[in-house]
């Protein structure tokens, strides 16, 4: 089974305006809330902090504990986690295998990021069904490749060597050894969650305020 928590970062309040939230973000963590220039930045790193903390703790885990293993990935206790966040929405998927998610808003893409996809990838885009548009699929297809990337530890700097073919990420030409399961938010979001077997999903939402 993989807990997938996520929240709403729009009520908090900017970090430095209410350094007592703080407390509530593992220590490692909080510098970096409070480092951007950006009031919605430090909003949305505050809550993706708190999510972190209550997350892991649902799940019988100390965030005080996370530890980022050879393959950079961190984990706590014998847990693997993933966190993502974009715009006002952060995302914690927990398994006791690898796991990555990724969260998206669904946005205008750039021409010239529609040129850099593959022909087969832009034919799958621009076959939409009922209730799809080619920025929501576009989105939903990056997600599933960030989710993968974040669940083999290689980070985006490989994101052009990945395909996503009938819903299916292939890598190399040859289909990946994993499943993800992608699925769009209230308010506009894509979220797609990479594993590495079957396994049923539970979608949580939990609050960050006060």
């Amino acid at each position: 089974m993989i807990r997938v928590f996520f929240t709403d970062t729009s009520c908090l309040p900017d970090p430095k305006e209410a350094p007592q939230l703080l407390s509530k973000v593992p220590s490692a963590r909080r510098g970096d809330v409070l480092r951007p220039v950006c009031p919605e930045t430090r909003k949305l790193l505050l809550g993706a902090g708190i999510l972190l903390g209550k997350g892991l703790e649902l799940c019988g885990a100390d965030a005080e504990k996370i530890v980022v293993g050879e393959d950079g990935k961190p984990r706590t206790e014998g847990i693997c986690f993933s966190l993502s966040h974009s715009a006002q929405r952060a995302v914690l998927a927990i398994s006791k295998r690898e796991v990555g998610c990724d969260v998206e808003r669904i946005r205008k893409i750039p021409s010239a990021v529609w040129r850099r996809l593959s022909k087969a990838e832009q034919e799958e885009i621009f076959s939409c069904q009922m209730g799809e548009t080619p920025e929501s699929k576009f989105i939903l297809n990056w997600t599933k490749k960030e989710s993968y990337l974040k669940y083999t530890g290689e980070g985006a700097p490989k994101l052009l060597q990945i395909e996503i073919r009938g819903g299916e990420i292939f890598r190399g030409g040859k289909r990946a050894e994993c499943f993800v399961k992608s699925l769009l938010l209230a308010g506009g979001y894509a979220l797609s969650i990479c594993f590495e077997e079957a396994e049923s999903l539970i979608l949580e939402e939990i609050g960050t305020e006060g």
